[in-house]
């Protein structure tokens, strides 16, 4: 993997499509890498040879989606912040975590580097430093272990395939250990992950040379100076110096490998990679540096025809061992994904396990908070009391009228249809179909098989819905009683009684407050108003979230069963922190199966917001219409917003 980027240029754009999942990155490579000032660009490709690199001179990181991600979209992808998401991507998630540890940890200079070091040795340098930073990866963030190890043979080792052959000599066996044997010291991968490789590096290298090369990543891996790199230029001659006699003694090339692994980054002003002469110097390609010309090279004919009789004879040899390496390298691999994808998969559980036991608190919390409000609300007589803090005052009670009674009926028997539209509903899993695939299920299942548990998962999963006898219907009604609704509080007197009434005669239970200023009930669960009661609208704020609190705690909406229905009757005109709360709740609502029914005297234009991307119906309505016009329209909008949550639902 090119983890280094050393030119100044940076990808300019990120598909729109990938923004989203840019900006996910960002926030995270950042929280990781303890910075505040990295970027970060997507594109299928990025702007060197590997899947993703980090540009030290830019603060910039890019990720290959395609390498890190497959065939997935942002959309499937989802929160890439989240650990569940991050464990089930953790390919890309270990490539992502792996650049934040290089801006975190690999703070000496690039410039300093390619200037103290000749070509091999800053090489080696980098090749070192890959091993160093993981390890610090494991001991700073040990959760973040199997991240990396799902990268370290998927992305870093896979690109070897094309070059087994170039690598079956001592530099390239060297190259090889760096990134799987040093890997195991570091942390990421365990002893019997490589234990197909040990044996064919042991055979190009030497068991000697081996432990003298292992010394030296030991020591470097334990090196915290992160932005010192004096010691570092001492370890990677060292290395180099190894390399070079253990090669000399087998009589090998003096031709270093030139291979893209890892992606050694070349001249940090210019990034193109140095030609590297025979002593090891960086030159620009085409010069040489032992003063030789092109007319000194007498002989060089017949020891290039010579070299090539001696490349042909080797030639076998060397496949043999590419093959041998490409076999061992896809046998490790193996290893890593089995004993990976369980670690993942037992991630995944606990993940699944902390996501339920967080929900359930939020749930349970949430009661806990409706149910108080609740109980401070209903405890009260119905009406504004002298202490309840509004200003809203009973100015009119009267007995309903003709027209009232007939609209009373007519939303009656809009519910009475919409009502029985609700079904119970079970969800039942099963070891054979029908149902829906439940992927997880068989993820888990696989793991037991691994650790030797034979057990049967139910892998399918389906939801059975049916008519129960006699549904249950549950109404909760939210008046607003500001100052903007004052216009408006004798047809929502009318509209009152007529919501009580009609909530009666299908027995649903069904409750109502008032909000202004604060909340006060004027029907309690259980009750029906006898008469049609008229409250003024003087207050100066709307104290929305409290109102559905109370109904919520007292009817059980947002995670009871039944039918549900809330019927919100206000223009919409609230403070800021109560637009969010009520949009809030509009969206609980929603996603939890709750019939939401907005009512408004006024066009509309302030309360739609709060529906918006939901299956809640707005309705605006005439304060000048009858009583039983209002209720033909509101019962026809209600029966309509429970019809829509069944579907959503069915």
């Amino acid at each position: 993997m090119a983890h280094f980027s050393t030119t100044l240029e940076v990808r300019k754009t990120t598909p729109a499509h990938w923004l989203r999942i840019g900006a996910d990155i960002g926030k995270l490579v950042n929280d990781w890498s303890f910075r505040q000032d990295l970027v970060v660009n997507l594109g299928e490709e990025t702007s060197g040879p590997a899947p993703a690199l980090f540009n030290p001179a830019t603060a910039e990181i890019e990720i290959g989606t395609k390498a890190a991600f497959g065939d997935a979209t942002p959309h499937e992808i989802g929160d890439i912040s989240k650990r569940r998401t991050q464990l089930t991507f953790a390919k890309g998630a270990g490539a992502i975590f792996h650049e934040a540890l290089h801006a975190r940890f690999t703070r000496w200079s690039l410039q300093d580097a390619y200037k103290a070091l000749d070509g091999d040795a800053y090489k080696a340098l980098h090749l070192l430093e890959e091993g160093r930073i993981e390890s610090f990866g494991v001991r700073t963030t040990p959760a973040n272990r199997v991240l990396l190890r799902a990268t370290a043979l998927e992305i870093v080792i896979g690109d070897l395939d094309a070059q087994l052959d170039k690598i079956a000599n001592v530099r390239g066996a060297g190259l090889l250990a760096a990134l799987t044997l040093a890997r195991v010291d570091a942390g990421v991968l365990e002893r019997k992950d490589v234990e197909p490789i040990v044996p064919i590096l042991e055979g190009l290298l030497g068991v000697e040379v081996l432990e003298k090369l292992r010394a030296i990543w030991i020591e470097f891996q334990a090196h915290d100076l992160h932005a010192d790199s004096t010691r570092l230029y001492e370890l990677a001659k060292e290395w180099v110096k190894i390399l070079d006699e253990t090669s000399k003694e087998k009589g090998e090339s003096e031709e270093p490998f030139e291979g893209s692994i890892c992606g050694y980054p070349g001249s940090p002003t210019s990034g193109g990679t140095p030609t590297p002469s025979p002593s090891g110097t960086p030159t620009p390609s085409g010069e040489s540096t032992d003063g030789e010309s092109e007319s000194e090279s007498d002989g060089e004919e017949s020891e290039s025809e010579s070299e090539s009789e001696s490349e042909s004879e080797s030639s076998e040899p060397k496949t043999s061992i590419g093959k041998l390496l490409k076999d061992a390298l896809k046998e490790s691999k193996e290893n890593v994904d089995i004993s990976n994808q369980t670690e993942i998969d037992d991630a995944i559980i606990q993940e699944d396990w902390k996501d339920g036991a967080k929900a359930r608190e939020e749930v349970s919390k949430a009661k806990n908070e409706s149910t108080r409000v609740a109980t401070k609300v209903f405890s009260k007589s119905s009406g504004p009391s002298d202490d309840s803090g509004t200003n809203s005052r009973l100015i009119e009670t009267r007995s309903p009228n003709s027209d009232e009674r007939i609209g009373a009926v007519r939303i009656a028997k809009s519910l009475e249809k919409a009502k029985y539209r609700e079904r119970d509903v079970v969800e039942v899993n099963s070891v054979l179909p029908p149902g829906r695939l439940r992927t997880r299920a068989v993820v888990q299942g696989q793991a037991l098989k691994s650790r030797g548990v034979f057990q049967q998962v139910d892998a399918w999963s389906r939801t059975l819905r049916k008519h129960t006898d006699e549904p249950t219907l549950s109404i909760g009604v939210m008046v607003d009683i500001s100052g903007s609704m004052g216009a408006a509080m004798q047809p929502m007197a009318s509209l009152a009684w007529i919501l009580s009434e009609s909530g009666r005669r299908v027995q649903a239970k069904t409750a109502m407050v008032y909000f202004g200023n604060s909340v006060f009930p004027t029907l309690k669960a259980g009750q029906h108003l006898d008469e049609v009661k008229v409250y003024t609208a003087n207050d100066g704020t709307e104290n929305s979230s409290d109102a559905f609190k109370a109904l919520d705690g007292a009817l059980n909406l947002t995670y009871g069963s039944g039918a549900r229905l809330l019927v919100v009757v206000s223009d919409g005109y609230y403070r800021a922190e109560q637009r969010t709360a009520t949009r809030d709740y509009v969206r609980k609502c929603h996603e939890n199966g709750v019939a939401v029914l907005w009512l408004t005297f006024d066009n509309g234009a302030s309360a739609r917001p709060y529906i918006d991307g939901t299956s809640g119906q707005l309705v605006s309505v005439d304060a000048q219409m009858s009583a039983s016009e209002i209720a033909t329209v509101v019962g026809k909008a209600a029966a309509t917003a429970l019809e829509n949550v069944g579907k959503r639902n069915g």
